[in-house]
């Protein structure tokens, strides 16, 4: 179990640099990873730097799921299209918890179809506070125009829900 009192060292310089470089949010949890390179989670994205610098940015809307796997001594990260990425951090870094945290935020409301095949909900872009309509069938973003006339009238429902615009 994390110790939260714990001081934590800094991020290194490289790494710091290409994410204030990229417009990343404050830091809440990151972790070093096994090719040398950092895992972030921020306020609004999920950065994965690599040992060069290279920065990928993840805004939690599009994070679907995370999920620790013991026997790869890795978070497993799903994203609503269906791409799962494994990133081998240290399971005490606090990572899983921070990114379960940031994508509950996310959602704003939701509903399961199909027997809990099918997620839809109404999310927000953490950066720009944008509502955004998803419909994610096993696994997958279903464009708007191919969800089924079910998938429509939950969005519609959740819409009335949180007093948004038809």
């Amino acid at each position: 179990m994390r110790n939260p009192f714990r001081r934590r060292s800094r991020i290194d310089g490289a790494a710091r640099e290409a994410l204030r470089s990229a417009g990343a949010g404050r830091v809440v949890a990151w972790a070093t990873d096994g090719s040398g390179g950092v895992v972030v989670a921020t306020v609004a994205e999920l950065a994965v730097v690599d040992a060069g610098g290279a920065i990928s940015l993840t805004p939690w809307h599009e994070v679907l799921s995370g999920r620790w796997v013991a026997d790869e001594d890795a978070l497993v990260v799903t994203t609503v299209d269906g791409q799962q990425r494994m990133l081998a951090v240290d399971e005490d870094s606090g990572l899983l918890e921070a990114l379960r945290e940031r994508v509950q935020t996310s959602v704003v409301t939701s509903e399961s179809l199909a027997r809990g095949r099918t997620f839809v909900a109404i999310r927000q872009d953490l950066t720009t506070r944008a509502l955004l309509e998803q419909v994610v069938r096993s696994g997958r973003l279903v464009p708007g125009d191919r969800r089924s006339p079910e998938e429509q009238e939950m969005l519609a429902t959740l819409r009335e829900r949180i007093g948004a615009p038809a």
